[in-house]
């Protein structure tokens, strides 16, 4: 990988340069400014918190956040004014500082809540801002929303409903999450983090393995996803958008949680959680959750389970009939003043748990995902380290009877700041990172499976936001991110965008992005049988020619190759969105229209194709330099008429001039563009009822696409959801439709048809006095089975009920 590792000096001082400028906007934030602190809450009229209120002071502004909080940092002593408005509604308190009370400022507004204006996000701006004022299409899950799901443990299901995702399950824990198209058996094209730390597969990053996460999904705050390319704030990874999940805190879950699930598939799950304070200032959490379960993979050997002339049959039966998923974690919260630190750590694990990819399904017989992070906060800045590994052992390939085996993992350290600016007209979200990847295929014995030796990468970066108010109700934003990585180019993304504000409950946005996607560990390094090692030393003859000089002739290795010259797939997108609503009903559209080039093939064969040579690094086989040029010329004759042409054309030199065939790998190829329409409408019949409309058009056109390697959207052109929440006490419920058209299938070996299908989902609660809570949870209530992944499994219904108990 000596090419991945130098890459030119240029881009390295464009980084350096751009560091050195992110520097310069965080200094402020990390120094800090002289003065005092002020912290408040905001209700209603009823004591009910409000979120989303913008706070001004002085020539500081700020959102208060969920819990209805706002902070301010650095504020000199005196009086001062702080202005407050939302939905055209302004207001203005006197306060004094430094604050003598002992208790927070709370400031009481006699406004009606509008739900529009009261909802916030972080993960578009990596800063809590308004949601009809976020510069993306970005979707929030209100915490109704999150509690009515919590019970299956399975995290992308909280997002399948959302308009122009993909949500294509293909086990009981194999998800594909993916927005807006272009789609693969392992997808990895939307970012996941959850409180910031990267969750994915250290050789596939950004491939998510969702079994090891199958954590008590009601104990998340927050979740979020932004829909459209985002490397202008995150880098490599969130070509299609970003999954942000924030967890809470220890000191906002005091008690003890027990919930224990049972039914359909043999299912038994029990989760808990139990927090509480220690000492004055610090806070412990600690969670953790067991399932076993029958799993939806059905062996493969001798029939299969639908269109048997398309999908492939497979070498061997899947070894494991159970699944089995563990996580467990422990937090450490410590609050003082205006600052947070938390200590965290934890494991989740699976055995039992199947992957449909391109090369075939696999399953493991045991992956261990360990992790810990420390983020410490302070409101204006933030830093983060975090430790995400992974050992998986013996994983079976299906298809071809080969285990495999990796330990990895990815580490990251993150410094985040953001600031004020034109007297509170504006913000800068500025901020540097480096992510480090490492991975030892070796076997038990030893032997390497997936790499010839352990294989690493690292990437720095700096990105920084600017957002300015041209005018009252005009407002530009401008993101960049400059990523430099051992494996491949620099790379520059950014966002430009435009907002306009006709009216208060009224909001138009305009984007353009730019953003890119990073070939894998496994692409660019793989090195893997192909076939059996062959004697050709014996088989040509070759020992009258050579003598006892056998030149590796003896053992020559058939190879898949990755490919170090491989490009970054690249993105320019353009975006217009509204978000709006009148009185109880709240409406979002987005349309949008994507160019994509040099997409990454699938493994295919090294010459035989349209595509010509995949890998230039393995041309055709040239003799040692040291050879007599007759002995060489000699040489050259023997292997053309020994060799049949196929073998010819693969035969090439390793690194050290040995010879080996080089059977697969991989290029670039073809150009797409995708256009979608997006709309999503919410109406809140009042607080305990809500209704949720989504639909989404998608067309796609797809130019230069070999026939070997067919370029699909591998998603369906329209797709549509309901939803109808409510949470009349002592009941919640949720009953959710969601309709998608058929669409046709290409990732490697599993090429065919998905047929349209329609599910429903519901959920019943009731609260047994003021500890118990009753549950029931269905999937696919209505059994209709059907198929979501070309490859994947059959689904059909799974029905859970619950209990929990609760005491705080």
């Amino acid at each position: 990988m000596s090419r991945m590792a130098g890459r030119n000096q240029l881009a390295r001082e464009k980084l350096i340069g751009f560091f050195v400028t992110a520097l310069l906007l965080s200094t402020p934030f990390c120094l800090g400014d002289s003065g005092h602190s002020l912290a408040g809450t905001v209700i209603d009229r009823e004591g009910q918190r409000m979120a989303g209120v913008r706070v001004a002071l002085g020539g500081q502004t700020t959102l208060t956040d969920t819990t209805g909080r706002f902070a301010f940092e650095g504020v000199p002593p005196g009086k001062h004014l702080l202005e407050l408005q939302q939905a055209g509604r302004t207001a203005t308190r006197e306060v004094t500082i430094p604050w003598q009370s002992p208790d927070e400022c709370v400031l009481t507004l006699d406004w009606p809540r509008a739900f529009q204006e009261s909802l916030t996000v972080y993960s578009v701006s990596r800063r809590r801002e308004r949601l009809v004022e976020a510069p993306a299409a970005v979707t929030s899950l209100l915490p109704s929303e999150l509690a009515a799901q919590s019970s299956s443990g399975q995290l992308p299901r909280l997002l399948a409903f959302t308009p122009s995702v993909q949500i294509a399950q293909s086990g009981l824990y194999d998800f594909n999450l993916n927005t807006r198209g272009y789609n693969s058996a392992i997808n990895r094209r939307v970012l996941t983090l959850i409180d910031g730390r990267q969750t994915s597969v250290p050789e596939f990053l950004g491939v998510q393995e969702w079994g090891a996460l199958s954590m008590p999904l009601d104990e998340f705050d927050n979740v979020e996803l932004v829909r459209g390319p985002s490397s202008a704030l995150y880098g490599a990874g969130a070509i299609s958008g970003v999954l942000d999940i924030t967890t809470k805190s220890a000191k906002d879950t005091p008690g003890y949680k027990f919930r224990l699930s049972a039914g359909e598939l043999g299912t038994t799950r029990l989760e808990g959680r139990a927090a509480g304070p220690v000492g004055s200032s610090w806070y412990w959490r600690l969670a953790g959750s067991h399932q076993e379960s029958d799993h939806l993979t059905r062996s493969r050997v001798d029939s299969v389970e639908y269109q048997p002339e398309l999908l492939p049959k497979e070498l061997v039966a899947p070894p494991f009939d159970k699944l089995e998923t563990t996580f467990a974690s422990l937090r450490f919260d410590r609050f003082r003043e205006q600052s947070a630190l938390t200590l965290e750590g934890g494991s989740g694990s699976f055995q039992g748990g199947t992957t449909t990819a391109p090369l075939g399904r696999t399953q493991a017989d045991r992956v261990r995902r360990p992790w810990m992070r420390v983020n410490y906060n302070t409101g204006d800045w933030n830093l983060l380290a975090f430790y995400s590994g992974r050992d998986g052992d013996n994983q079976v390939g299906l298809s071809s009877g080969a285990s495999l085996y990796s330990e990895g993992y990815n580490t990251g350290i993150e410094l985040q700041g953001s600031r004020t600016i034109l007297g509170g007209r504006g913000f800068v979200v500025a901020g540097l990172a480096h992510l480090r990847q490492r991975i030892d295929s070796s076997d038990p014995s030893g032997v390497h499976g997936i790499f010839a030796d352990v294989a690493t990468a690292e990437q720095s970066s700096a990105f920084a936001q600017v957002r300015s108010d041209l005018r009252n109700n005009l407002s530009l934003v401008a993101s960049g991110r400059l990523d430099d990585n051992s494996l491949h180019d620099a790379q520059l993304s950014m966002r430009l965008g435009l907002a306009y504000a006709p009216g208060f409950r009224h909001h138009l946005r305009l984007t353009f992005n730019n953003s890119f996607q990073s070939p894998t560990l496994v692409e660019f390094a793989v090195r893997t049988p192909a076939g059996p090692v062959l004697d050709l030393f014996t088989d040509l003859s070759l020992a009258d020619l050579l003598g006892d000089r056998t030149l590796g002739f003896d053992r020559v290795p058939q190879l898949a190759l990755g490919n170090p010259d491989l490009e970054v797939e690249e993105i320019q997108s353009w975006e217009l969105g509204y978000r709006g609503g009148v009185g109880k009903t709240f409406l979002s559209a987005s349309l949008y229209r994507n160019d994509l080039t040099d997409f990454t093939t699938s493994i295919l064969p090294q010459v035989g194709t349209s595509l010509g040579r995949l890998n230039p690094t393995y041309g055709p086989y040239r003799p040692p330099s040291g050879l007599p040029a007759a002995t060489a010329s000699a040489l050259l004759s023997a292997l053309q008429a020994g060799l049949s042409p196929r073998l010819l054309t693969f035969l090439s030199n390793d690194a050290d001039g040995s010879p080996i065939l080089a059977i697969l790998s991989l290029t670039n190829f073809g150009k797409a563009e995708a256009k979608g329409l997006e709309i999503e409408l919410h109406h809140f019949f009042s607080d305990a009822w809500q209704l949720s409309l989504s639909a989404a058009h998608s067309a796609y056109r797809v130019v230069d696409s070999p026939p070997e390697n067919p370029l699909l959207p591998n998603a369906p052109e329209l797709q549509a959801a309901a939803s109808l929440i409510g949470s009349p006490a002592p009941w919640s419920s949720a009953l959710r439709l969601r309709w998608v058209e058929g669409f046709d299938w290409s990732s490697g070996l599993f090429r065919g048809p998905v047929p349209s299908y329609i599910v429903a989902d519901l959920h019943l609660g009731l609260n047994v006095g003021s500890h118990l809570r009753w549950g029931l949870d269905v999937a696919n209530l209505t059994n209709k089975r059907h198929y979501e992944i070309f490859g994947g499994s059959l689904l059909d219904r799974r029905a859970l009920a619950h209990i929990t108990y609760t005491r705080e």
